[in-house]
């Protein structure tokens, strides 16, 4: 075998687990995904007369194309009453032959909903039901019909060739019979005017805005017959229409603008009428939008049929990144020295930059255009093989910036434990409010594994933010908060993400404490760096370690013993005890969906490989040159890690988690990259008697220790598992989840540790390849520390068939006073 082969098949896995989970095959998960909107022809405000005939109701449901839907998105329909107090009933949904129809009964006002049966995905209007004359008035452009803040929202001003000017509205005024238009009036307008004859409001002041048209002709109607149209106007906000406006406001503005979104940033595949080739079709050589209320994130060009992002005029951003860059800023001195290597860039890219507050209305911010892979390869055997989505050299998108590579990380390398990810929106400013937007990072179809690079949802970047009425989806992460204080994340629903809904943790670290001494379980009383060092004490205890293959309980007692006294001198958290460095309050959220856990509490890996490279016998190793001569990992860091200041999570009200798992529905894959699977088929040894299991088997005692806490639940079956709080790191972590209210207390376990470093050391094996297998599990911890693992589950079947329900962030909503 071919010196590399022999060093990979060695190392493979303790390399692919350095940030505790891998893959060795090439593996796709398909999840069930639910349509991603619906469309219909309905205003805001739509009439409907008071008749015997029944009124069919008509709606299609999106969805992705080539993607299989799951259960329970076939469209109902539903209404209720516009106003909550209101007991009279006005019309009724009857369904016949799998149709629906409305049947009037009095005139009134209504809201007439349509979702899939699942329930999170729907759209709303407001039936007006009249009988002999009806006057109403609305805006041109229709609202979201998705809004979860029963408030609209206009900002005090518009953008005209890039100034800000009062805000105007194009009205739609609808009057049965039309003869009534030429007498409409005007009255009780506060802080707008109506010009009737052009069909125009003028914004003139901030709070609360309404104005009533009415006839009180008696040559037209008997009765007066008037509407009425409020709305907010929120003080210094500005109306987003175009792309334009939207990056005028964020990507553009050196301050930020306060965004009022008016329409919905969709990928150029949802927002235009598709043609051949599923390109844009166009009309004077412009594209044609489905609606009058959506437009494209980006500039779509016809010539080249996608959208091109320039960073040059700000139609994406980056900035350096806020997680550890040690290990990036000694790569690229290693390659000021060695010219033949490519320095990393130590950026991320920032899909959209908000400065101010951001009023979504319920509008759609999908940044497809921006973070998908834009290319195709085909995997699988000759005759088996599928086409998936693969980076295109252009694509601005390509995953997360890398925290500890083994290898070179320019070029293929054989592992990378990840540090902060490219971001679709960041919220960069303290006291910034987020109301009411539905953002996803792209449409990923059902492949889970192809949101690898798509990047972060929402990041959070500044203290006092206020999340609320709001839904973030399809992101590697969906959101991610470090070093933020007073965060709150509420009425929001949090869904589908590779990893985690919600990562939090802390940039703030202490690095290793080289002068303190202390005093070893194996008698040495010497500081951690004289320890660790080259053929002492502590080098030798980890090399023995990894070696180890005894039942001997004395001498597993003796080995964990010493390599605890290892980590409490690695950890030496005298600084930072209950100094947490950032704070969130989730309160009535709804998460649904995320590939490990829901919420994930990370801190630095802090083991004493990063550290200095120990135990030396793996470095020694590292060191060699594989084929054509060059090194395996030509740039060893060293000294990259330290310890975590803590953050602290409070979960309340009506918080739910939701989406069970099977055990082999838990992929913990995502939270790397590798590049060994090629590798790994050179050597022919790879033939299945190694599994991702058995590398680095967290998830089966996580498994374990969720069933001895009462978490799992059978159903047709199959045993299933909610596992909604991890607390990572394998180093330090003194972060805290605080869980409030007794229905989430009462549906919570205790919080459990997956104790490895136990674990490991218990491995025993009469065969060779059963003492390799053992000696490359308990290499990982030598990277990630021995600090054990902590997890909190939810009691076996608690909310098992439940999905989100938008209605129930509807009845939620939490408005603001302007």
């Amino acid at each position: 075998m071919k010196k590399k082969n022999l060093i990979i098949l060695l190392l493979m896995p303790f390399l692919i687990a350095s940030l505790c989970i891998a893959t060795v095959n090439t593996t796709f998960h398909i999840v069930d995904v639910d349509i991603t909107g619906i469309q219909w022809s309905y205003d805001d405000r739509e009439p409907f007369k008071l008749t015997d005939k029944l009124v069919q109701l008509s709606a299609i449901a999106v969805t992705q194309k080539n993607t299989t839907i799951g259960e329970g998105n076939d469209l109902v329909w539903s209404l209720r009453n516009k106003d909550a107090n209101d007991t009279e009933v006005y019309a009724e949904i009857v369904q016949q032959n799998n149709k629906y129809y409305l049947k009037t009964l009095k005139e009134g006002e209504v809201i007439i909903t349509c979702s899939n049966r699942n329930g999170n995905v729907s759209k709303s209007m407001t039936g007006v039901i009249f009988d002999k004359a009806l006057l109403l008035v609305q805006p041109t452009i229709t609202g979201s019909q998705d809004n979860i803040d029963p408030n609209t929202y206009y900002g005090q001003y518009d953008l005209k060739n890039g100034e800000k000017v009062a805000a105007n509205i194009d009205l739609k005024i609808t009057a049965i019979p039309s003869t009534i238009l030429d007498t409409v009036k005007i009255k009780n307008a506060q802080n707008v005017t109506v010009d009737v004859q052009s069909s125009k409001a003028t914004i003139t002041g901030t709070g609360d805005a309404t104005f009533t048209i009415y006839c009180d002709d008696p040559s037209v109607t008997d009765v007066e017959i008037s509407d009425t149209m409020s709305f907010k106007v929120v003080e210094g906000g500005v109306n987003v229409y175009t792309y334009s406006d939207l990056l005028a406001c964020t990507n553009r503005s050196e301050t930020g603008e306060i965004v009022v979104l008016r329409k919905s940033f969709e990928s150029y595949q949802n927002a235009y009428v598709l043609g051949e080739n599923d390109k844009p079709t166009l009309q004077n050589g412009n594209p044609i939008p489905i609606e009058n209320n959506v437009t494209c994130f980006g500039n779509y060009n016809p010539s080249l049929g996608k959208c091109v992002f320039n960073l040059e005029n700000k139609e994406y951003c980056k900035m350096k990144t806020t997680y550890n860059s040690e290990y990036i800023d000694g790569w690229n001195n290693f390659v000021e020295a060695n010219k033949k290597y490519r320095k990393l860039y130590p950026d991320v890219f920032i899909g959209l930059h908000v400065k101010k507050d951001f009023y979504g209305n319920g509008y759609k911010l999908n940044f497809h255009n921006l973070t998908y892979p834009s290319s195709h390869r085909n995997v699988g055997e000759s005759g088996n093989q599928i086409s998936v989505p693969a980076l295109a050299d252009t694509d601005k998108f390509r995953g997360t910036l890398p925290f500890f590579t083994l290898g070179d990380p320019t070029n293929e390398p054989l592992i990378s434990a990840l540090g902060q990810d490219n971001i679709g929106m960041l919220i960069d400013g303290d006291g910034i409010l987020v109301n009411d937007v539905n953002v996803r990072s792209c449409d990923f179809g059902n492949m889970i594994e192809t949101l690898d690079t798509v990047g972060t949802t929402i990041e959070i970047m500044g203290d006092n933010v206020t999340i609320i009425n709001s839904r973030f989806s399809n992101g590697r992460n969906v959101m991610r908060s470090f070093s933020n204080h007073n965060l709150t994340v509420s009425n929001c629903l949090l869904s589908y993400s590779r990893n985690f809904l919600f990562l939090t943790g802390a940039n703030e670290y202490f690095d290793v404490d080289e002068k303190t001494v202390h005093t070893f379980v194996t008698g040495e009383n010497q500081t951690i760096k004289e320890f660790l060092a080259p053929n002492e004490a502590g080098d030798k205890v980890l090399s023995n370690f990894i070696a180890l293959n005894t039942s001997d309980k004395e001498t597993i007692n003796a080995y964990k013993e010493a390599l605890l006294s290892m980590q409490k001198a690695l950890n030496y958290s005298a600084k930072m005890q209950n100094q947490y460095m950032g704070s969130t309050v989730i309160e009535d959220t709804l998460f649904y969906k995320g590939g490990v856990s829901a919420i994930c509490v990370e801190s630095l890996f802090n083991g004493p490989f990063l550290y200095n490279s120990a135990p030396s016998s793996i470095s020694e190793l590292l060191s060699m040159t594989g084929e054509g001569g060059e090194p395996i990992v030509p740039y060893k860091a060293t000294g990259v890690s330290g310890v975590s200041y803590p953050v602290e999570v409070n979960i309340k009200g009506k918080t739910k988690f939701l989406g069970y798992k099977t055990v082999n529905d838990y992929d913990l894959s995502g939270m790397i990259d590798e590049n060994m699977t090629e590798v790994a088929s050179d050597t022919g040894q790879y033939d299945g008697a190694i599994s991702i299991d058995q590398i680095f088997p967290l998830k089966t005692y996580m498994i374990r220790e969720a069933n001895n806490a009462g978490a799992s639940f059978a159903r047709d079956g199959k045993t299933y598992y909610n596992v909604p709080i991890a607390f990572y790191g394998g180093g330090l972590n003194l972060s805290t989840v605080n869980v409030e209210g007794q229905s989430l207390t009462d549906n919570f376990t205790d919080e459990f540790e997956v104790d490895l470093l136990t674990a490991y050391l218990q491995l025993k094996s009469s065969s060779d390849l059963g003492v390799i297998k053992n000696m490359i599990v308990r290499m990982v911890t030598a990277v990630t520390g021995f600090e054990p693992f902590r997890f909190r589950a939810i009691k076996g079947g608690y909310l098992f068939d439940e999905t989100p329900k938008t209605i129930d962030l509807i009845t939620n909503a939490k408005e603001f006073g302007l």
